[in-house]
């Protein structure tokens, strides 16, 4: 985890399927912060249990973006690494380099005390707050 980087262009379309495996408990789609409009993509990518959902979308603002499963309860669903980076260079491109590195934090919310050690257990309470 946590799910793919994704590295388009402003103006790009970003074409997307999301295919939900048919042992699934529940729905999942993804929210895209890139894209702009309501829920970034969750309500047409929302794909029931063994189902598929596509949907094309035009990145129009540079920047560095988080995506994410957006079906609640999303701290669960976050805490089993359904969310990831967009990158959206600008029409023009980014200067070369000689390494590009990404760097996302996640959160691990859990009923033990911080510094446990051995199996833990997710606390939804915690991620909520």
């Amino acid at each position: 985890m946590p799910g793919p980087t994704i590295r388009v262009r402003e103006g790009d379309a970003l074409d997307v399927t999301l295919t939900n495996a048919k042992n699934s408990t529940m729905p999942h789609n993804v929210d895209f912060h890139a894209a702009t409009g309501t829920g970034g993509g969750a309500a047409i990518t929302l794909a029931p249990p063994g189902q598929s959902k596509s949907a094309r979308m035009a990145m129009l603002n540079p920047g560095l973006y988080v995506y994410h499963c957006a079906v609640p309860p999303v701290p669960e669903h976050v805490a089993n690494g359904m969310y990831g980076l967009i990158l959206i260079e600008p029409a023009s491109g980014l200067p070369p380099v000689d390494k590009e590195f990404y760097v996302m934090q996640s959160d691990f919310y859990t009923k033990e005390p911080f510094g446990y050690e051995g199996k833990t257990h997710f606390d939804m309470g915690k991620g909520l707050r």
